[in-house]
Formats: C-alpha cells, structure tokens, sequence
C-alpha cells in the first residue's frame, strides 16, 4: 500500500482516493463496481457495489435498496485487521465475481445447508428465508440470489466450537457462578428445549406453512428479474406456488406453539400475493407452464 500523494492510494492494483458522497475513508471504481473502505476500531472492512440495472416486465426494478440509488446491490465484506487486507480482498471478491458470476441454485443451498444448517432444518426452510424474509441478508444480482452479508460467518460452525470450548474454560475458572446456575435453574430445562424443537420440526413438516408475512416492495418473490437465471427462475415459480397454495397456520400439537391472532390474516394475504406472482412468472415466462404441461404428463403416462 503506497500512498503516492495527498488524498490518494495505490493498493490491491488500484488507485484509490477520499470520497466525495460515500460515508468512507477509501474508494475505488473499476468495471461496474464500487468498493470503499473505512474503519471500526481497530476493524477495517470493504463494502462494494455493484451496478445492476435489472427490469421486471421491461421496466426498472429497484434492486439493493442501496444510498447509491435502485441500481446498485450493496455487499459488505467481513472485517480484517489492516486496510490493506480489506482493500485486497474486496478487489479479489469484484475479480472473482466477474469472471464466475453468481452461485447456482445447487451451489447456494448447499453453502447455506453446510455452514447454516441449524437455520434451515428443511429446503423450505430455507425458501421461506431467501424468498419471503425481508432483511435477509440477500438480493438479486444478475438473475441470481446471493448474499450480501459479511461472509466470515461461513465459519460459524467452527466459531461454534470455539465458543463452546471457552465457555468450558470459563466455567471452570469461574466455578461458583456455575454453581449459583445450577441452584436456581437459571439455564433453559431440557424438556423445554426439546419441546421447541419438537414444535419446529411439527411447523416444518406439516401440510401448510407459517411463512414469513410477504412484502410486496421488499420480498425477494415479488422482485423476479427480466433476466432471471433457468436454475433460479425454476426455484422462484416452485417457491411462488408454495406461497400460494400452502401458506396457512399448522395444527401444532405443543403449548410451546406461539399463536396470534393476526396469523390466518398473514397466511390469507401470502396466498393472494402468491397468486400474483405465479400469474406474473406465468406471463412473462411462458415456458412454466410448457414444462408443467411435460412434467404432468409424465406422471400420466
């Protein structure tokens, strides 16, 4: 890192310099990105955009929801301990991703089932998240869906252990708060634990689902691109048909279940907005329905 003259930098193959509009201490645009930097404490992080200018039914869709306007997606880096390392690796993540492009359908599910399988104890756990949730941690890029968040928490599992392995430690050095718990039955009983899973694995495996209440301006089902991939148009029409036909409220057998009264009202208005989306994805991409048609027939036959 070399910094040639005042309010400029030389790093990661780059020249970067003070921002006029961004809240950062760097930036840097190359390509169709942006990337910044700027630092928390000792913290330094990158966070890129990207330009995006997608379209639903040939007119602009706003994407991102980013401060550079509704077509950049906003992506934030995990933060390293020196600027440079944040420069460097927020570069090499703009290379990667333009020569790759983003995951496929497979690749995503797998990531997200490998590293956050306790999120997801099925598939349509996981639909439910990167479609239906709003505040995700997710956005359209290219036809695809793909993470904007920080992805050091790829090692959440072993972030898992780790805590699991201090917090031995710590007991053991602090034994008589450990007694102090066990006396008043300060931690969560197992029956209790083992009742909220079982409530869980009811709600997952029922006939109708409890989905995340829909936003139409914000939902990932109701923002499906002109330029959707095959992979992910295919998953969005299957996830579209679920809201429609199977957002309800489930009959869970525990008096752990939570219930409200405002949930059949939720589930009523999923199925409408799923209705809409599956008549939208059926107009604009003709081939769902040419491919139900075969894939029906198939089982007839």
């Amino acid at each position: 890192m070399n910094q040639s003259r005042k309010d400029t930098l030389r790093a990661a193959g780059h020249i970067w310099t003070r921002p006029e509009h961004l809240d950062a201490e760097w930036t840097v645009e190359f390509d169709r990105f942006i990337c910044t930097t700027w630092q928390f404490g000792s913290i330094h992080q990158c966070k890129i955009w990207v330009k995006y200018e997608a379209t639903q039914g040939g007119k602009p869709l706003s994407v991102g929801h980013s401060v550079l306007g509704s077509n950049y997606v906003a992506i934030c880096r995990q933060g390293y301990k020196t600027r440079q390392l944040a420069m460097e690796k927020g570069v090499e993540w703009c290379e990667k991703y333009q020569k790759k492009g983003p995951d496929s359908v497979e690749k995503s599910f797998k990531t997200s089932m490998k590293h956050w399988g306790n999120l997801y104890p099925n598939r349509i756990a996981w639909i439910d998240h990167i479609f239906f949730v709003i505040g995700n941690g997710c956005d359209w890029l290219d036809g695809a869906i793909i993470n904007t968040g920080p992805d050091g928490h790829i090692e959440s599992r072993k972030s898992l252990r780790r805590m699991r392995k201090d917090m031995e430690k710590w007991n053991k050095e602090h034994a008589e708060i450990a007694e102090i718990v066990k006396k008043y039955q300060l931690e969560t009983p197992k029956e209790i634990t083992d009742s909220i899973d079982n409530v869980r694995l009811q709600m997952w495996n029922s006939d109708v689902y409890r989905f995340y209440p829909v936003s139409e301006n914000y939902s990932a089902i109701t923002q499906v691109p002109d330029d959707v991939r095959s992979d992910w148009l295919k998953l969005s029409y299957e996830s579209a048909l679920l809201l429609r036909d199977k957002s309800g409220v489930p009959d869970i057998k525990s008096k752990w279940a939570s219930k409200s009264d405002n949930d059949e009202v939720s589930q009523k208005r999923n199925r409408e907005i799923g209705a809409k989306v599956v008549a939208d994805l059926e107009s604009r991409f003709p081939q769902l329905i040419e491919n139900d048609r075969t894939n029906r027939s198939r089982y007839v036959d």
